[in-house]
């Protein structure tokens, strides 16, 4: 069986004990069971069960595209991720009422991955490492805070969450205020190389 095959099925597996017993009552043991694989097998491909759910949407993302360029990237990134969540509404309700925590350090990491490439490939060095960080940061947890809640709230009736992310953090905004923090240092350089020794 392929590692492709393994996975898929261990999340299938998954999403069909938690329909029987609930997706809390859902342990490791359980899935190897049911699918009569060995401990180690399941370890060898994810950590948790939240792991599981969140290599699947992962999955989605295009790994094809070049890292970096543009602001652009961070969100088209993170829109695909999106609309795997979207697409898988009922286990992302669930997943995410059981897992909310587990999944919103796994989506931070990723995220702020994605914008901070991003942004340091926009503006380079104009922006120094601190200003970086809290910019990046800023946005990642932006995006969690409205997927968490788009999906905790039962989808915000039935809007798309692609729509929910562009209604609350449209491109413009992010790249009007980086460019505001990298004015802002560029300003502070020039006058401080300015003053007199």
């Amino acid at each position: 069986m392929s590692a492709k095959s393994t996975k898929n099925m261990i999340y299938e597996t998954i999403v069909r004990l938690a329909e029987e017993r609930t997706l809390e009552k859902v342990t490791v043991v359980d899935i190897i069971e049911e699918m009569g694989i060995a401990r180690q097998t399941f370890y060898y491909y994810y950590h948790s069960i939240p792991e599981v759910y969140f290599n699947r949407m992962l999955a989605a993302v295009p790994s094809d595209e070049p890292v970096g360029r543009d602001i652009l990237f961070a969100l088209r990134k993170i829109n695909a991720f999106c609309a795997a969540v979207e697409k898988e509404k009922d286990v992302s309700v669930q997943f995410f009422r059981v897992y909310a925590d587990e999944l919103c350090d796994m989506m931070h990491d990723l995220f702020l991955g994605f914008i901070t490439r991003a942004i340091q490939s926009t503006y380079g060095r104009d922006i120094p490492q601190r200003s970086l960080a809290i910019i990046s940061e800023f946005h990642a947890d932006g995006y969690i805070g409205v997927i968490r809640k788009w999906v905790i709230e039962g989808m915000d009736g039935g809007q798309p969450i692609i729509s929910v992310i562009k209604d609350a953090w449209a491109s413009m905004i992010m790249s009007d205020a980086v460019e505001s923090i990298r004015n802002t240092f560029v300003n502070e350089r020039t006058l401080r190389s300015a003053e007199p020794p």
